[in-house]
């Protein structure tokens, strides 16, 4: 039997999600909900998807947008939900959970960490979730440095890590906050990013900064570890990251030096949204120091990073997959690890 799963909030994460289930065989799309009828609504019911309302239905209704019945309907019909609210309105919504105990509950990494027993990540605590009524899926950059720190991990041993992140102002279609002419830092240190990632790595000893940048076009990483266990050559690390399909190597070489180029590439490769669900690493920036740190840059894409872990985490807590088949199942059907860099070279080529 198929896991029943259904959307809360279908903007720029939810639609992704959504999305990701309709690809999933083992799973059916119940529907998604929203508050208010707008364009995501209409882009909705264009991709077949059930719209249920939040809360006003006449709202949709003087819009000519046919909906199928309320949020609370959608609720019931559905095994897991997954809450893709505005950060801060996924706990208010615990209340409306409540009601339905059978019913799990998967958050995204804009909730509080206490609003689900658990934080998620599909490499680094995926049988920590098994069977739990709420999770909460880790956020874009967090998800980003538990693939890579947990990698390493296991390879090398992981002594500490530092890390500067230059996050995006907002996403593209966000008009209402955006640093048009400045850098902001985060004040406040560490930043959130560390506390984050120990939710799920609370071994790892780990010190990060940020800032926000004017930019729409994804999260960069300056990222510097000390391992106890130091590669001879950074060819090692080559080989260990070619082990993990949700890690991207790109490089500079085939015309990937910005962001900018590597979401061109997704898009190029008939990515939906143009989505690069990996955590880019820059072949150029990789390499160790003379006392043994070794450094690199990432890059990641803020509104698809999350959504292979959702998909997982999904698999978790209906304990319907263990660890390594949900993974690969949700590698698969996203094309994760498929990523052609032909087009890549391919266009340097025609540039030249």
């Amino acid at each position: 039997m198929k896991t029943r799963v259904s959307i809360n909030g279908y903007g720029n994460i939810g639609k992704r999600v959504a999305e990701a289930v309709k690809k999933q065989k083992d799973m059916e799309l119940v529907g998604a909900s929203k508050m208010n009828p707008d364009y995501h609504s209409h882009d909705a019911i264009k991709r077949g998807i059930s719209l249920y309302a939040i809360s006003n239905p006449d709202l949709f209704t003087e819009k000519n947008i046919d909906i199928a019945g309320s949020v609370e309907e959608m609720i019931k019909e559905s095994d897991v939900v997954i809450d893709c609210a505005p950060s801060g309105v996924g706990l208010m919504n615990s209340s409306l959970y409540a009601k339905h105990p059978n019913v799990k509950i998967i958050y995204q990494g804009g909730e509080a960490a206490n609003t689900a027993p658990i934080s998620f990540n599909a490499q680094a605590n995926y049988d920590d979730a098994l069977g739990r009524k709420s999770v909460r899926v880790v956020s874009c950059n967090t998800t980003a440095l538990s693939r890579i720190i947990k990698t390493l991990d296991d390879a090398f041993g992981v002594q500490k890590a530092r890390v500067a992140i230059v996050r995006r102002a907002a996403d593209p279609n966000d008009a209402s906050k955006f640093t048009l002419n400045a850098i902001t830092p985060t004040t406040v240190f560490p930043s959130h990013h560390a506390v984050d990632l120990n939710t799920v790595l609370p071994h790892i000893k780990i010190t990060t900064m940020s800032c926000v940048a004017p930019t729409t076009l994804m999260h960069v990483h300056m990222f510097f570890t000390t391992l106890r266990n130091p590669p001879k050559d950074v060819s090692d690390v080559f080989r260990v990251f070619g082990k993990n399909k949700r890690l991207l190597i790109v490089s500079a070489k085939h015309g990937l030096y910005s962001t900018g180029q590597i979401k061109d590439l997704a898009y190029e490769n008939g990515r939906q949204f143009g989505d690069l669900y990996e955590t880019g690493v820059w072949k150029e920036v990789i390499g160790i120091d003379s006392d043994g740190e070794l450094g690199m840059s990432l890059a990641i894409d803020q509104q698809a990073v999350t959504i292979p872990e959702t998909i997982d985490a999904i698999r978790a807590v209906t304990e319907s997959a263990d660890k390594e088949t949900s993974m690969e199942l949700t590698n698969s059907s996203l094309g994760i690890g498929q990523m052609d860099l032909k087009t890549a070279v391919q266009s340097v080529k025609q540039r030249n």
